[in-house]
């Protein structure tokens, strides 16, 4: 009986994490400015909004690989023509990220796994 137990539970599988799980959230400072900053670890994508990149005249990179994201939007496809270097800070730490600019207002930074 123990042996069969056991093996019942070791078959298993482990529930599964759910999207709400995978998502940080945070604040962030760029350029002196207090941003909301997301980070999730489900997404591969950074991406920066087009307004805060105009509000902070961030310098805009043209995306040399055009392509198309679904997610952002449900049921529309979003071409990544644009990005941006922002420097952030998050206290003591202090980075840059390379980010894709869109039309964005959920939050003011998301950051994907690298």
């Amino acid at each position: 009986m123990l042996i069969i137990k056991r093996v019942i539970h070791a078959t298993e599988n482990p529930p599964e994490a759910n999207q709400g799980e995978q998502i940080f959230h945070s604040r962030c400072k760029v350029a002196d400015k207090k941003c909301n900053l997301i980070i999730d670890k489900g997404s591969c994508t950074n991406v920066a909004p087009t307004e805060m990149v105009s509000k902070l005249n961030l310098a805009i990179i043209i995306h040399l690989m055009l392509y198309t994201l679904q997610w952002l939007k449900k049921g529309n496809v979003v071409t990544v023509s644009n990005q941006t270097l922002v420097p952030f800070s998050i206290g003591e730490y202090r980075d840059e990220v390379l980010c894709d600019v869109l039309l964005m207002d959920a939050y003011h930074l998301l950051l994907g796994r690298p």
